[in-house]
């Protein structure tokens, strides 16, 4: 792969995540450390879920009800939602890898 390539956007998982790390390896991280990071991947998980499941009956609604831009509205909604969510536990996962 040129290199032109990998600066347009293709970069591998591994490449990804040193972006997504800061370069931080997770080998570095103590043992303490990278048990908090699993916890917190975990409460997001289930967080996630509880959010998945919280939005499933309205659209389940909306839909029999053929009321599209309803639909169209929770989805995006949601799909808002889990952003938020997502930036949230990278948030409190960088702060586990700043700390030394």
């Amino acid at each position: 792969m040129k290199r032109e390539e990998k600066e347009d956007g293709l970069r591998s998982a591994y490449e990804i995540a040193l972006a997504k790390t800061g370069g931080v390896q997770e080998s570095r991280l103590t043992a303490e450390q990278r048990e908090r990071l699993a916890a917190i991947e975990r409460e997001f998980q289930a967080r996630e879920a509880e959010l998945r499941i919280g939005y499933e009956g309205r659209l389940k609604s909306a839909r029999q009800a053929g009321d599209w831009d309803k639909v169209r509205e929770l989805e995006e909604e949601l799909q808002r939602e889990l952003r938020r969510l997502e930036e949230k536990k990278e948030r409190r996962k960088e702060r586990v890898r700043a700390e030394r």
